[in-house]
């Protein structure tokens, strides 16, 4: 049995509450000798020792209650609850001759096992020849949406990547592991936005800076733009001060690049609009124009990524969501707290049980 939270069990030690609470009441009294003492001596003797056995279950009903609810709280995961799962290893390989040839006895042996083993895409392929790579190219990007489709009970996944692959923040619901393959560092390819007539505007991978490239070499460009055509931009604000100072740097952003904004101050329902800037008010001093620039970069990834990731930064890039463990917590949170209610309510009956016997006695 596992705790998510397993610092709550110090509430466990609040089971010393009702034995104290019992021990207290169960303190003898001061005898006050009175005229009709000697005709109630006997009853009350009888009565006493009949309650004491019941006093004790009560407690005992009470430090019960006090350890449920700390271990409500503690949030146990009991494995017994997944119905005896057996483990499955899913393999996802980047769809490159380097990943393939580095890991080949690991992939052939797994595929010989009977293992589950695909080319990383949109819809994943199965690979039965490694020396066979896909016909079209696939994109590592597609990544989170294979796994998705592959996400299962008892699945431990196997990536085998490339080292100078872009990814964004993969979520794996279970365990993983990643194997990675580092060839000669390839070249970055630079993104960019392209406006017709073989005009770019990119982000030079050295300063930052926007730049406009012509009919320049296509090789440091990437194979497709980030965006093609004009640009639908909406400034509306409540503070006419931003609105102007916004609208004021765009406008002159499009002068200095000649990119084609359509700059709308009012929401139009039937417009798509590609992006709706919200920089940080008050801007630098005398900066507008930067800031809103760089905000610009960062909305359509201009930026020209690393080339080659660290085993870190590539680790860093998946996180297990551990969905299982959740719902298996949830559900064994269900049952104790029916437990928690159920014994609740026979604390209660004894409780007024003794009560009212020792009203009519």
């Amino acid at each position: 049995m596992a705790l998510l939270q397993s610092y709550m069990l110090w509430g466990i030690m609040g089971v010393a509450l009702p034995i104290a609470i019992h021990f207290w009441y169960q303190k003898k009294g001061k005898t006050i000798a009175w005229a009709a003492t000697r005709w109630l001596s006997e009853h009350t003797t009888l009565q006493h020792r009949g309650i004491r056995l019941h006093e004790v279950w009560l407690m005992l009903i009470r430090c019960l209650l006090v350890i449920l609810l700390a271990l409500i709280l503690a949030k146990p995961v009991l494995e017994w609850l997944n119905g005896g799962e057996h483990t499955r290893n899913v393999h996802l390989v980047q769809p490159d001759r380097l990943v393939a040839d580095s890991y080949r006895f690991e992939l052939e042996k797994a595929i010989k096992e009977g293992d589950e083993v695909y080319w990383i895409d949109t819809t994943p392929k199965k690979i039965t020849d490694l020396s066979t790579l896909p016909s079209q190219k696939s994109d590592v990007r597609f990544l989170q949406q294979a796994v998705n489709q592959l996400a299962d009970k008892g699945r431990k996944f196997n990536f085998y990547l490339r080292q100078d692959a872009h990814l964004d923040k993969i979520y794996i619901p279970g365990d993983y592991q990643i194997f990675a393959s580092q060839g000669a560092p390839a070249k970055p390819k630079t993104p960019y936005l392209d406006f017709g007539g073989g005009k770019r505007l990119f982000a030079d991978p050295a300063t930052g800076h926007l730049k406009v490239a012509g009919n320049e070499a296509t090789e440091a460009f990437m194979p497709e733009p980030v965006h093609r055509g004009n640009i639908s931009l909406l400034v509306e604000y409540s503070n006419r001060d931003h609105q102007r100072i916004v609208k004021a740097a765009l406008e002159a952003l499009r002068e200095v690049y000649e990119i084609p904004f359509t700059i709308d101050t009012l929401r139009n329902s039937n417009k798509h609009y590609e992006w709706q800037p919200h920089p940080h008010f008050p801007l630098p001093g005398g900066q507008g124009v930067e800031w809103v620039g760089e905000l610009f970069v960062d909305h359509f990834g201009l930026k020209t990524k690393t080339a080659v990731l660290s085993k870190r930064q590539l680790n860093a890039l998946f996180e297990k969501a551990d969905r299982k463990d959740k719902s298996n917590a949830l559900r064994t949170q269900q049952w104790l707290l029916i437990g928690f209610v159920l014994l609740l309510m026979l604390e209660r009956w004894m409780a007024l049980r003794k009560t009212v016997g020792v009203n009519h006695g």
